[in-house]
């Protein structure tokens, strides 16, 4: 018998009983066994049993309720009749577990009637609710308690030079695949594996992350795809893992994170959309509770957010500008020319993804000096994944820079990232195996989602 056939003869029963005790998927496979003398499937019981529900005797009132799944993430729900009058009735109607799914919007309508029934014409308060829910991504482990060993300190020169080491735009941020099993980074692992270790070599004074530390693509005003939905949650975490390693690397460095304008996205989207909760801040706190360094928890890392509200910049050693960089120029080296244009001291910046440098002579009345311009490149990917499609004139590389307190002499120059590799001081680094990374990426995380490779 079909599963109509099946609600049509034992519907009834059903209701009389589900009158005094709550039915289920599994009892009703049970009841129909036995009634039927034959198996029925805990599936097929259960589409007897929406049948059943979803046609009410006309004494008590018809009710009808759908459920349709537009796709993996999306679950619609519609009720129309007499007996579901809230979105709570839905809900608990259709057995919706709210740790799984949360309501993204619903709406409710209620209209009268006019019946005709055997004891004379009646009105009927007549209800129609739909409610559009998203299946909630959560991490599939706790994170695990990560212990990061400072390297050994490194022996220097007593030169009274002030040292810093660059990192240009990062990007971190993650995409899912078709059925939100699998998370594949848009940032490059590699190229984050390749400044921590620079890092720890180096020993700077400072280190300076120029900007678009995240993506946060769900935050911005462009349209994304649907494997961009609930990935701000992991980005965060893959980001605040890589903060931890950047300070167990420099324990006694000084690192600072300049604002950029993908992570003004989230600033401008709370402020945008939902103002309210824009100057919201717990009790003796004296931050909103969507603060950037709260959520990337910056204070347990002792790391600054700096050049805040964008494009602001920051200076390091109180001598050279760094600012993430607003201004963008088509060709190559043509930005960093345009900014050396109106630049009156030393300037580092990101944005443009581009290694360029230039600089120019400023004549005053205390002789010349030598104004320079530099952008350091960047860590995200180069290989068309960001954008989707498209074939950028990127360049990952890191960046370092000098200052001599007793001549004020600046220098500054970017060493290229080529194929999970870089030369630095007569050495070649080598990047850790994607796969590795994404591994202790995932248990440091708690989203074992995290794969390794590209391939989405």
């Amino acid at each position: 018998m079909s599963p109509r056939d099946l609600a049509a003869k034992y519907g009834d029963r059903l209701r009389d009983i589900a009158k005094d005790q709550k039915l289920g998927r599994l009892a009703v496979a049970r009841l129909l066994t036995r009634w039927t003398g034959e198996e029925v499937s805990v599936s097929r019981a259960r589409r007897v049993w929406d049948i059943v529900r979803s046609t009410e005797s006309s004494t008590e009132g018809a009710q009808a309720v759908t459920v349709t799944k537009p796709g993996p993430l999306d679950r619609v729900l519609a009720a129309q009749g007499v007996k579901i009058r809230t979105l709570d009735d839905l809900l608990r109607y259709t057995e919706t577990d709210l740790n799984v799914w949360r309501v993204v919007r619903h709406r409710v309508n209620t209209w009268q009637q006019a019946q005709k029934t055997k004891e004379g014409p009646r009105t009927v308060q007549l209800f129609q609710i739909r409610a559009e829910l998203e299946r909630i991504l959560k991490p599939l482990d706790a994170p695990a308690l990560v212990r990061l060993k400072a390297p050994q300190p490194v022996a220097r020169l007593k030169t009274g030079l002030r040292r810093a080491v660059l990192l240009g735009d990062t990007q971190i941020g993650v995409r899912w695949g078709p059925r939100y099993e699998r998370l594949t980074p848009i940032h490059d692992p590699q190229a984050l594996d390749l400044a921590v270790q620079i890092c720890a070599e180096a020993q700077p004074e400072s280190v300076v992350v120029m900007g678009d530390l995240l993506d946060v693509a769900a935050f911005g005003t462009y349209d994304t795809g649907p494997d961009l939905r609930q990935t701000s949650a992991p980005s965060i975490a893959i980001a605040h893992y890589w903060l931890a390693q950047l300070r167990a690397a420099c324990p006694d460095a000084e690192i600072v994170i300049v604002e950029g304008n993908h992570d003004a996205r989230i600033r401008k989207a709370v402020a945008r959309q939902m103002p309210e909760i824009a100057n919201i801040q717990a009790a003796g706190d004296d931050r909103s509770v969507m603060d950037i360094e709260r959520l990337l928890g910056l204070e347990a890392l002792d790391i600054q957010w700096v050049g805040s509200p964008y494009p602001k910049g920051w200076m390091l050693f109180d001598r050279i500008r760094c600012e993430h960089g607003s201004t963008v120029r088509a060709k190559g080296g043509a930005t960093v020319a345009a900014m050396a244009v109106g630049a009156v001291v030393d300037t580092v910046c990101g944005h443009i993804h581009r290694r360029e440098q230039a600089a120019r002579v400023i004549k005053g009345r205390h002789g010349s000096k030598i104004v320079q311009v530099m952008s350091v490149g960047c860590l995200t990917r180069t290989d068309g994944a960001v954008p989707p499609g498209g074939d950028p004139d990127w360049h990952q590389a890191i960046g370092f820079c000098s200052w001599d307190p007793e001549s004020d002499h600046v220098s500054m120059h970017s060493v290229p990232i080529i194929d999970g590799r870089i030369h630095w001081r007569d050495r070649v680094y080598l990047a850790q195996d994607a796969q590795a990374l994404a591994e202790q990426t995932a248990k440091a995380t708690g989203w074992r989602q995290i794969r390794g490779g590209y391939d989405g």
